[in-house]
Parts: structure tokens; C-alpha cells; sequence
């Protein structure tokens, strides 16, 4: 059998969950190929690059903007001919080259494409739409899906809302790699508390100078700081912080994330998963953009972390205070696994009822 994850790498969510998901496949079923693919190089083969450093340049220099884009397309998704007008054609070229039995798609826009596909040529291939936050933007909604895997029981509060039946489904949260489903571990810091903080891929902190210069003082405290692709920010605390474990990129996130007894890091939907994951209570900077601002709402919501009010006196002492408190990091540790046992399946599980019910050509 085989499976087409399309997924796209604006930020980190995408790509990660539908590797994530090939992991987890592969993992499990000997039987089945998995194949990952980078839509945009099939929508625009010779510009991908270049659209992709325009994506990163502008997250990185204007989060509003930024914010103001993605609100701009809640808007006009709403309209039917959106769907009416996608070009199919990249789909069936890629359908076409891997021949797959069912397809998966992480990337919102993405999935019009793949609606627009089957629609246009009437190809009854299975599809299911994996949604990579809380909130629920419309072009993940499509007449043509016939599976949404959610992050919660809110994001399958919106789908009911807006007409999707329930039978079609299923909170298993958002996919992570199979390294961060294993507990924490002691990293021999003699009793420390282990802080771990993180801005994304781009490396993007607020307040990381004031934060730090507080943690230094707490001489309980071990500190790490993943600075991802933000060179300049990694040389300048490994520079100013010699006290501080400060790496760039890693491919070991999960290692210092069980490792860590809270983190501190940006409102994405698949990090807030990875500590879900790991057990690890998540606090979170005060997002900008309106899918992490609704991901923020739901890890307070949920008693899981806080979110820090990064522009307002007084925010590190009020993260030193919850790091400090026992009961406070236990209280968000008991309610991540309240979380983690209300799911209706886990993602695999998800994934291999789907299989099973698809119908492979004779």
C-alpha cells in the first residue's frame, strides 16, 4: 500500500507532523509505503525556495504583518469559488508519479488543492486532512476530505460546528515524532531545576536577555537555550551567558525536552504537542499571530502552562514563581495526562483504522 503525505515547510508544524506521521506509519506497518512531499516544490518548482526565505524573512521582521496575512486569508476562504478555482493539476502530477492509496495532507492550503483534485477528476482516493493547531483556519475545511485528524476536543467542537459529521472525526492530537512520547529523564543536573528555552526554527525570543539575567540568579536553575537557525542570537548569548548551555539548530529537541521540568517557548501547535508529549508544563510568550494566540488560550485554558504577558513589568519574576512551586508543575503535569487520556486514539491508531477501511484496488 501506499501513502502520500503532501505538507508544505512554512514554520516548523507542517513538515514536522508529516514526518512525524511517516515515522509512526513506518514504525508499524511493514507493509505499507510512505512517501513525504513538499507541495510548493510541485505548485512552484522554480520559485519555491525564494517564496519559502520571503515566508521566513517576514516572520522573523513582522509578525503583525504576518498576522494581518493570515487574518486576510480566514477571510477570503470563506468564499465557495475559492475552492472552484485552485488548479488541480499539481495533484494529479504528483498522484500521477507515486501512485498513492490514500493521501495526507498537513498544510492547510494544501488541502484545497487535494479537494479541488478529486472534485475536478473524480478520483474517489481516500484523503484525510491532519490539522496542525487548535484553531481551525477554513482551508483546512473541504468538501472533499473524508477524515480530519484534530488536535482536540475543541478543534472537533469548530468541524461539528461547521457541518462536518462527527463519524469523520477523530482528536488524537497533533502528530510528534515517536522520540518525544517517552518520559523525562535525569541529565545528572544534581537536583536542578532544568529550564529549557526555545523560539521556534527561526529562533525568535522576546524578553530572552531579562529572562536569562533573572535564572542566573537562581542558583537552582540549569538553563538551556535552543536558538534553532538564529545564528546571530546563538554567538551572542554563548557570548554574553557563558553560564548557559545555549545551542543552534539540534535534532535532539526531544532529548532536552524530556530532560527539562518546564519550557519556555513560542505558541506553535506542534511544540505544545511535543510537551504534551514529554510531560514537560509550557509556557509560552504572548503569541502575535492568531492561530498561536488561540493555541496560547488553550494551554491556560487547559492548566497545562501560562501564557507570559511578555511587554508587562514583572512577567520573569512571575515565571520564577510558577518554576519554583512543586505543586504548580506537578498541578499542569497532572492536567497534560488528563489531556493525553481524553484523546479518542492515538495518531497511529487513527491512521491504521483509516488504512484498514480503505479499499485497495484488486
Amino acid at each position: 500500500m501506499n501513502i502520500l503525505i503532501l505538507t508544505a515547510t512554512f514554520g516548523h508544524g507542517h513538515d514536522a507532523a508529516a514526518k512525524a506521521i511517516k515515522s509512526q506509519i513506518s514504525n508499524r506497518r511493514a507493509d505499507v509505503n510512505v512517501e513525504v512531499v513538499d507541495f510548493m516544490s510541485y505548485l512552484f518548482p522554480y520559485v519555491y525556495k525564494g517564496i519559502y526565505t520571503g515566508f521566513n524573512y517576514v516572520v522573523r521582521n513582522n509578525l503583525k504583518l504576518f498576522d494581518m496575512m493570515i487574518r486576510a486569508d480566514y477571510l477570503s476562504s470563506r468564499f465557495p469559488w475559492r475552492e472552484d478555482i485552485t488548479n488541480s493539476f499539481a495533484v494529479k502530477k504528483i498522484v500521477n508519479k507515486y501512485n498513492p492509496h490514500l493521501i495526507i495532507c498537513t498544510w492547510p492550503m494544501g488541502c484545497r488543492y487535494i479537494s479541488a483534485y478529486k472534485k475536478r477528476h473524480e478520483d474517489p482516493i481516500p484523503f484525510v486532512t491532519c490539522i496542525t493547531d487548535i484553531a481551525v483556519h477554513p482551508e483546512w475545511i473541504t468538501k472533499e476530505s473524508d477524515y480530519y485528524l484534530v488536535a482536540s476536543k475543541e478543534s472537533e467542537a469548530v468541524l461539528l460546528n461547521k457541518g462536518i459529521r462527527k463519524n469523520k472525526i477523530i482528536s488524537c492530537g497533533i502528530p510528534i515524532a515517536p522520540a518525544f512520547k517517552k518520559t523525562q529523564v535525569d541529565d545528572g543536573t544534581c537536583g536542578k531545576k532544568r529550564i529549557l528555552i526555545m523560539g521556534g526554527g527561526l529562533g525568535l525570543i522576546p524578553g530572552i536577555d531579562s529572562l536569562l539575567n533573572a535564572l542566573q540568579k537562581e542558583d537552582n536553575c540549569h538553563v538551556t537555550v535552543i536558538a534553532g537557525q538564529n545564528e546571530e542570537l546563538r554567538d551572542y548569548l554563548i557570548s554574553t551567558y557563558p553560564g548557559v548551555e545555549t545551542l543552534g539548530f539540534t535534532q535532539n529537541v526531544a532529548e532536552y525536552m524530556k530532560k527539562a521540568d518546564a519550557v519556555f517557548t513560542k505558541a506553535g501547535g506542534m511544540t505544545m504537542f511535543e510537551a504534551i508529549g514529554t510531560e514537560t508544563p509550557i509556557f509560552v510568550f504572548d503569541p502575535v499571530i492568531w492561530n498561536e494566540r488561540i493555541n496560547a488560550d488553550y494551554i491556560q485554558n487547559s492548566g497545562i502552562g501560562r501564557i507570559l504577558r511578555t511587554e508587562r513589568m514583572g512577567w520573569v519574576e512571575e515565571f520564577v514563581g510558577y518554576i519554583s512551586s512543586e505543586d504548580t508543575l506537578e498541578y499542569m503535569k497532572r492536567n497534560i495526562r488528563n489531556i493525553k487520556s481524553a484523546m479518542d486514539s492515538e495518531v497511529i491508531e487513527a491512521i491504521d483504522m483509516i488504512i484498514d477501511r480503505v479499499s485497495l484496488p484488486a
